[in-house]
């Protein structure tokens, strides 16, 4: 998420950014599974300023090993009220966030796959 300093729509997302949720795949009997859906739910923390932001959603196709990761991404303008508004999370830049050498972007899914680390820095905490 990041900040707006007014309206969302007037937003570049040129400001930080950090991280509220992130998930990756689960691993049992040697075999890797990723909680793929058509919509998911999430709770934004109560300890967000209150206030407008851009919310990206960052997905990512790691099926061809060696190769840059294809990536999925859907951006939103939120509106977010009723939170305790105490939080000053540690924001990133994007682009400048992600490196090629990041573990979850040189994964690969064919070989020895038994562990994941999602790549960008993590989520913030309340």
């Amino acid at each position: 998420m990041s900040q707006a300093p007014a309206k969302a729509t007037d937003y570049d997302g040129s400001g930080g950014w950090f991280k509220i949720y992130d998930w990756g795949p689960t691993f049992s009997g040697g075999q890797a599974s990723w909680p793929l859906r058509s919509d998911y739910t999430f709770n934004i923390p109560k300890c967000i300023k209150n206030g407008e932001y851009l919310l990206r959603i960052q997905s990512l196709a790691i099926h061809n090993p060696g190769s840059t990761p294809q990536f999925y991404i859907s951006c939103a303008q939120i509106s977010v009220s009723g939170g305790t508004g105490t939080a000053s999370p540690s924001s990133v830049s994007i682009p400048g966030a992600f490196k090629a050498t990041d573990p979850g972007y040189t994964a690969n899914i064919y070989n020895n796959f038994k562990s994941y680390t999602v790549p960008g820095p993590a989520p913030m905490t309340c």
